[in-house]
């Protein structure tokens, strides 16, 4: 007998098959599989007397959750930057975070953070702004607070960021070669999209995580999302670390043998793609699946950029912005055609960031193209985010077979100060419309992109179940809620279903992992305003028992 197997009985077992919630007895484990999953008499049949039982105490077990779309180093980067934000304490183990609104508040926050610092020529490095809420904040701000240290001020989803003179000095960034290679606001110190993930970031990781400073940031963040009760993540960058120590010490403690969840890795091809064509794309791709470990995957996928990032208001909207602003393009529609059609005729899976009406405008009528080109394609298409869709957008994805990832918590964070700030009260108050989703009969997850939001998937339920507003407490477009077992979906088969992983995990199947959280409450019995406060106090990864919080 395996040391794993067990038969699990004693408390609400939820198998999330189906269209509606359906419950078991017991679940039978043996090894790392379910073998049976049903009456706890028939239970006992299968394994005999001598296998071990496993009292739930009347605690309520799912499918292991899942977050599809995620970027571990993130988590990393959270925990060694400075974070002044605006909206509410995520809870995250041994840091605080204490809410700042306001211009001259977030800048007294800046001015105490900068005096905290010892050593002059230490860097500054803060996360957590947004100008909706902290007003425009921009080099010249810097400047008065430090023109000696280095300082870097990034926006919330790290898509963007503002460097005082000492900063980009340190970078070799100048007036005359600011444009050269990234489009670089040199005046105003501001990185954008490329300028900011692609030449900043590889140059400040170095600084803020120095040496194991990486490894033991990992660490925190296996920590974290282990306690959030998720069994598998996907992360749809494939980033591992800049370095190749920094690679190494990445698979060190993801791909550990004790590791308590699995790690789904999807690549964007689109450097490699600028540099050396269709072949260099592809051997990137194929390249990596070759480091697949005991627990980590890298997929042979492809994923593409659409349009800016959300918190940033740099994404693609019809029209513009109520303030005149328009958003970007990460990749040029034309260049992002041209790479999907690499991967739809390999077949390969494809994932699309993409946010704003306009942005999705593009994307359908590229993969519509694909399809007439290539009707013979067998590439699951899912587009991620998906903030401002349509309803004739909505429908034409479900005609073409294109499957949604969503975020949730745009709505929450977002909903209310929106409104005010960048789209009209109507758009922003249909943020992430997932009902419509759900209705129309597209395939549907959530997910939280960390750091844009918690990745913690009972959270992220809760936030498409009620659509509460974090500003008014108001629900906003109530039609748009989620059932309490459609956003529960959302955050097991068909988040595996992201990845297209839905016939191994997900669920609690015959056959399937045996991959579960245990849940002190459930949440079907609870008001769903309620849901996000239900402790996680154990889960099952392959079969092994870990606790978690106490009840």
């Amino acid at each position: 007998m395996a040391t794993n197997d067990k038969v699990i009985f004693g408390g609400t077992i939820y198998t999330m098959e189906g269209e509606s919630p359906q419950a078991v007895e017991a679940v039978v484990v043996k090894e790392d599989r379910i073998v049976y999953a049903g009456t706890k008499a028939e239970a006992m049949k299968v394994m005999g007397d001598t296998v071990p039982g496993f009292d739930l105490k009347g605690t309520t077990m799912f499918p292991g959750f899942i977050d599809p779309h995620l970027h571990p180093a993130a988590i990393a980067f959270l925990y060694y930057s400075i974070t002044i934000r605006a909206d509410e304490d995520w809870g995250l183990p041994d840091l605080k975070i204490n809410p700042v609104i306001g211009h001259d508040e977030f800048l007294d926050a800046l001015i105490k953070a900068e005096r905290q610092l010892k050593d002059p020529d230490e860097w500054l490095i803060v996360s957590g702004y947004a100008s909706y809420y902290h007003g425009q904040i921009g080099r010249a701000d810097l400047e008065k607070i430090s023109s000696t240290r280095p300082i870097a001020l990034f926006q919330r989803c790290l898509h963007e960021a503002f460097l005082n003179g000492k900063a980009m000095e340190s970078f070799g960034v100048t007036a005359e070669n600011a444009k050269q290679e990234y489009d670089i606001d040199y005046p105003n110190g501001h990185f954008v999209e490329a300028a900011c993930i692609e030449f900043l970031w590889p140059r400040l990781i170095g600084i803020i995580m120095p040496g194991d400073r990486w490894k033991k940031a990992l660490g925190y963040a296996v920590e974290y999302l282990h306690q959030n009760g998720i069994t598998t993540i996907m992360d749809p960058l494939a980033f591992d670390g800049f370095t190749k120590e920094q690679q190494q010490q990445f698979l060190q403690v993801f791909d550990a043998p004790d590791i308590p969840f699995r790690t789904y890795m999807v690549a964007e091809p689109r450097l490699a793609f600028e540099k050396g064509g269709a072949d260099a794309a592809v051997a990137y791709v194929d390249g990596l699946s070759k480091k697949d470990g005991n627990n980590i995957k890298y997929m042979k996928a492809a994923k593409g950029f659409v349009d800016g990032a959300f918190f940033a208001q740099l994404f693609r909207m019809k029209g513009g912005f109520t303030d005149g602003h328009q958003g970007v393009w990460i990749t040029p529609p034309d260049e992002l055609g041209e790479i999907m059609t690499i991967f739809w005729n390999k077949y390969y899976p494809i994932h699309i960031h993409v946010q704003g009406d306009e942005g999705i405008d593009s994307i359908i009528n590229t993969f519509a193209k694909l399809k007439q080109d290539n009707p013979q394609s067998t590439s699951r298409v899912t587009f991620h985010h998906l903030a401002t869709p349509t309803p004739d957008q909505i429908k034409t994805m479900k005609q073409m077979d294109i499957h949604a990832s969503l975020l949730p918590y745009y709505l929450h964070a977002l909903g209310d100060i929106y409104s005010t700030h960048g789209l009209t009260p109507e758009v922003a108050q249909n943020l992430t419309p997932a009902a419509s989703f759900f209705k129309a009969g597209i395939i549907t997850s959530l997910h939280s992109d960390f750091f844009m939001a918690p990745s913690n998937p009972l959270y992220s339920a809760w936030c498409a179940a009620t659509r509460i507003g974090a500003i008014s407490g108001k629900v906003l477009a109530p039609e748009e809620r989620l059932t309490v077992f459609q956003a529960l979906q959302g955050i097991t088969i068909n988040a595996a279903d992201t990845f297209g992983m839905e016939n191994e995990i997900g669920s609690i199947k015959a056959g399937k992992k045996a991959d579960f959280t245990i849940l002190a409450e459930d949440p079907f019995k609870v008001d769903p305003v309620k849901m996000k406060d239900i402790k996680i106090v154990g889960k099952v990864f392959n079969g092994k028992y870990y606790t978690l919080a106490k009840q």
